[in-house]
């Protein structure tokens, strides 16, 4: 139990550390952490740990927050995207000169 304990802490603190990353806009940041974040869960999905009524609610929440980071940074590189796209249009237009 201490283990997944110990493993919903850790994923709470990276979920911290995403939200930062996604704020200051650092996308390398944001990969790097969402990759420790899947080993993490992808660990226990394995693993035969048993879990409380209380420790699956806790994660239940946790795994929520991160989902709603992931849609907000997904809104974010779409919104990166068709800025880029505008301005490689506008430049486009203004080399043509």
């Amino acid at each position: 139990m201490n283990k997944l304990q110990n493993a919903l802490k850790l994923f709470n603190d990276l979920s911290v550390d995403l939200y930062q990353a996604i704020s200051k806009n650092d996308y390398e940041t944001v990969c790097d952490i969402t990759t420790e974040q899947r080993k993490l869960i992808q660990g226990l999905a394995i693993s035969d740990i048993i879990v409380n009524a209380e420790l699956r609610t806790n994660w239940e929440q946790a795994l929520e927050q991160f989902k709603s980071q992931r849609r907000k940074l997904q809104i974010d590189l779409k919104k990166l995207n068709n800025n880029t796209q505008k301005n490689l249009k506008r430049l486009k237009g203004y080399s043509q000169k």
